[in-house]
């Protein structure tokens, strides 16, 4: 299988994009080499979701990419839920013209 090469996002403490991964051959993390921040460990053992043990450093890096959404994120998935929910509705409204209901 090829290898995937996935981008790590900067450090979310200093903002720095110098992060290397670290560990050894059984737990690799990313650590960023400005600040000391590290993410989460992967580990040997670890499975996918068709039970295949894991790229040790991909999946290192895919825990470093996951974040919390921001503020920011948040007010963005809420404006897309407020415009789901209006559809919606007019939806509905529109069907129950329709059928009398």
């Amino acid at each position: 299988m090829a290898k995937v090469v996935v981008q790590e996002k900067p450090c979310p403490f200093c903002g720095s994009t110098n992060l290397e991964p670290g560990g050894d051959e059984e737990d690799r993390c990313v650590q960023c080499t400005d600040c000391g921040a590290k993410g989460p460990t992967a580990t040997i053992g670890d499975r996918d979701q068709d039970d295949n043990e894991v790229d040790l450093d991909a999946e290192a890096i895919a825990l470093w990419n996951k974040r919390a959404p921001t503020t920011a994120d948040l007010a963005v998935i809420r404006a897309d839920l407020d415009d789901l929910d209006e559809a919606a509705m007019g939806m509905l409204r529109e069907h129950r013209r329709l059928t009398g209901g």
